[in-house]
């Protein structure tokens, strides 16, 4: 539940598309082991993610880290993914 939550709270912003919606394919974020995948986007264009996280460090210190990029789909697939380098934490916003 707390991952499902995870990909619906952390955001993500798509470029205007030219696309007609007709057409276009829904955008969806997914939680992956190590990374949240945009899909839908817009061929060839950005899109911005961001979000927060929140974990407990082996000495019981709460972490909270930011996260921003703004990636482009260079493939032109309509999938980005933004890598987190590590294991998505169950309290992500």
């Amino acid at each position: 539940m707390n991952r499902l939550l995870a990909a619906l709270a952390f955001g993500a912003l798509l470029a205007p598309t030219s696309v007609p919606a007709l057409w276009a394919e829904p955008f969806h974020l997914t939680v992956e082991n190590e990374s949240i995948v945009a899909t839908g986007a817009t061929a060839k264009r950005q899109v911005a993610f961001f979000g927060v996280t929140r974990e407990v460090a082996s000495d019981d210190v709460v972490e909270v880290n930011s996260h921003m990029d703004v990636l482009t789909d260079e493939d032109g697939d309509g999938h980005v993914a933004f890598p987190l380098g590590r294991a998505v934490p169950l309290r992500s916003a």
